[in-house]
């Protein structure tokens, strides 16, 4: 049996029966402190960038639809997740009711972060790295990643977080830039992982609000090594 599938096996088979018992009580949490930090928020931002500026009107924002289709605001901020407030195509908000937006939405995926890490301590700067990666993906808890932290795997783990750099079926450059700073503040060099996200807002581009997971976490792809990844013309 490959080690993806031992680990998947684990997964099921102890973690999850874990999780369903525990999550109902989550007293002990050593996580449940955290918030996203100031660097953990000015990553997010950086790479989801706050669009669409209405031209003529300085401070105001309307709809956008992202890469793959999704009508989106503000900073990333969907009817995906049922989180207020709700949006229309050609809403107008102003720079204060994104920010709000943004709070709205970190509140649900630091909760569901730390509840994931029942046992585990995590580092602020790791917290942090997986809250922008579920912020973006919705699918850390669908991954392998909480098994593989949980077991002290931190390098497999990261491995894997680098594979989801997909959106509508193809490999988006500015979502490898994403995963790659993830990494960097997931291994505690957030200046590092911030230097990233500002080179990645000064290139203009938005970010696709979901990214599809790989289609096998033992695949490594090429870009993610790439000594050209973080070439803004490869867009």
């Amino acid at each position: 049996m490959s080690e993806q599938r031992y680990l998947d096996a684990l997964t099921e088979r102890y973690l999850v029966p874990v999780l369903g018992a525990v999550l109902g009580d989550q007293s002990g949490n050593p996580n449940n402190h955290f918030v996203e930090s100031a660097n953990g928020r000015a990553l997010i931002e950086a790479f989801e960038g706050c669009d669409r500026a209405i031209a003529g009107k300085p401070g105001f924002f309307t709809t956008y639809y992202d890469e793959v289709g999704v009508l989106t605001f503000g900073y990333g901020h969907t009817n995906l997740g049922n989180i207020a407030p709700h949006i229309s195509q050609g809403d107008v908000w102003d720079q204060a009711q994104c920010d709000q937006a943004l709070s709205n939405d970190l509140a649900r995926f630091q909760l569901d972060v730390a509840r994931l890490f029942p046992v585990r301590q995590l580092t602020q700067s790791q917290f942090d790295a997986l809250v922008s990666f579920d912020f973006n993906t919705g699918d850390l808890a669908r991954s392998s990643i909480p098994a593989k932290i949980n077991a002290g795997q931190l390098n497999a783990a990261m491995a894997t977080l680098l594979q989801y750099n997909h959106a509508g079926g193809q490999v988006l450059n500015g979502l490898t830039r994403r995963r790659r700073a993830e990494m960097l503040m997931f291994n505690g060099d957030v200046a590092s992982a911030l230097l990233l996200a500002g080179a990645h807002a000064a290139s203009g581009t938005r970010m696709a609000k979901g990214s599809l997971g790989p289609l096998g976490e033992t695949q490594v792809l090429k870009s993610v090594y790439d000594p050209d990844w973080y070439n803004g013309a490869n867009e």
